[in-house]
């Protein structure tokens, strides 16, 4: 009786080790995974930060555009101004 109730008690702590080892094996797969969609997410977020940079310096070009003809008018003038 003893040797089939220490039987018993070695395929448990078996069955239990090999429990905690798939446990263990599912919980790292788990992490792995959530560290790649947390690096995904944050390369979202940069090339969002980045179209939104360009953008902004897009509009700003835009911006210098629309009066370079209205300085280069200024310039004139105060050139002419110089010169009375």
């Amino acid at each position: 009786a003893t040797a089939a109730t220490l039987r018993l008690t070695l395929e448990q702590v078996r069955l239990a080790q090999a429990t905690a080892e798939l446990k263990r094996f599912q919980l790292l797969k788990h992490i792995v995974a959530h560290k790649q969609r947390r690096k995904f997410e944050i390369g979202e977020n940069v090339l969002a930060s980045l179209h939104g940079v360009r953008a902004y310096f897009h509009h700003c070009s835009d911006l210098v555009s629309g009066l370079v003809p209205t300085m280069n008018r200024f310039q004139v003038e105060q050139t002419a101004a110089r010169d009375i």
